[in-house]
């Protein structure tokens, strides 16, 4: 599925809309598309982070496929984690599987 947007986003069938979004929502609705308790994904995002500008349906599909990766490829015994960090003028999003050993 994620795919396909892509090859629609570069051939131009799919526009993106972007919005202001809360990069938390983004996080909570890709936990959701990825099928997961809230239990099984860490997150971890600062107060004070501000809004940002982009296509939240997009933005969370993307994140979830990221999430569901790093719950099919890391360990059984903890989960995800999910960091949401302020890098000068951008917000980065950053998935972690946890070691399988």
């Amino acid at each position: 599925d994620l795919l396909l947007d892509a090859t629609r986003l570069e051939s131009g069938l799919l526009q993106p809309k972007p919005e202001w979004c809360d990069a938390a929502e983004i996080v909570q609705e890709a936990r959701v598309r990825a099928g997961l308790s809230q239990d099984a994904l860490a997150v971890e995002i600062p107060a004070g982070l501000p809004h940002i500008r982009t296509d939240p349906g997009l933005a969370a599909q993307a994140l979830a496929m990221l999430i569901s990766n790093a719950v099919t490829h890391g360990s059984p015994h903890e989960p995800p984690l999910c960091q949401v960090q302020r890098e000068g003028e951008c917000v980065r999003f950053d998935v972690k599987d946890r070691d399988t050993a």
